[in-house]
């Protein structure tokens, strides 16, 4: 919250761009300590991080109706890109909705990226709030900031996910060292499926199989 200079009781409902190898760098931190941080706050449903986002432009009309004739008589290259968005996006006066600047391109015959100069002309101009296509990682938070003193984590939740995520790993290395049973019958037990046979296919029945035919029985289920 101090990186990214939100104050306290604010944030909820905020995207924030986040370059996390900055982050680290800024505060000396190691980057696997707050990957897992951002995923314990993740879990306590504080924010979400994104790592690989695409959230759409939208656009807002803010002007009324005498200011935007105005406007559109001071400056009438712009012009055709307001009328264009009206007459374009249903709700656009009402509320921030999901545009495309290639195909506001298409429709103004304008290359996309003068179309995007000319949506920064009119934000800045306060004609329309404009938000632009967002691709890098962001951090979506889902509650306003609260005091460092404040933050609880749930220690129960914590040591239940730290206790679910240790028996995966000890059931991913029970499945890499199984010593002779079949390992997609393996797999069908863990996630239910008791009644599942022998693949015939994986290493360890392929074995069983190459003993059978040599006489021997090397390996059991």
């Amino acid at each position: 919250m101090n990186y990214l200079q939100i104050p306290a009781s604010s944030g909820s409902g905020r995207y924030c761009e986040f370059d996390l190898s900055a982050f680290c760098k800024a505060f000396r931190l190691d980057r696997q300590a707050v990957s897992a941080t951002l995923k314990t706050l993740e879990q306590e449903d504080l924010l979400a991080y994104l790592e690989q986002p695409f959230l759409p432009a939208r656009v807002q009309l803010l002007a009324g109706r005498r200011t935007l004739t105005a406007f559109e008589t001071d400056h009438p290259g712009l012009k055709p890109a307001i009328e264009v968005l009206l007459r374009t996006y249903e709700g656009v006066v009402d509320r921030p909705v999901v545009i495309y600047e290639r195909q506001l391109a298409a429709l103004l015959k304008k290359d996309s990226g003068k179309v995007e100069e000319d949506l920064i002309r009119l934000h800045g101009a306060r004609v329309i709030e404009y938000t632009p296509i967002k691709r890098e990682p962001l951090i979506y938070f889902l509650r306003d900031r609260v005091t460092a003193e404040d933050l609880y984590i749930d220690p129960i939740a914590y040591r239940k996910r730290k206790e679910q995520y240790a028996a995966r790993i000890g059931k991913m290395l029970e499945y890499l060292r199984l010593p002779g049973g079949c390992r997609s019958r393996f797999l069908a037990a863990y996630f239910g499926d008791e009644k599942a046979g022998d693949c015939g296919i994986c290493d360890n029945c392929l074995r069983r199989k190459k003993s059978k035919a040599a006489g021997t029985t090397g390996y059991t289920v």
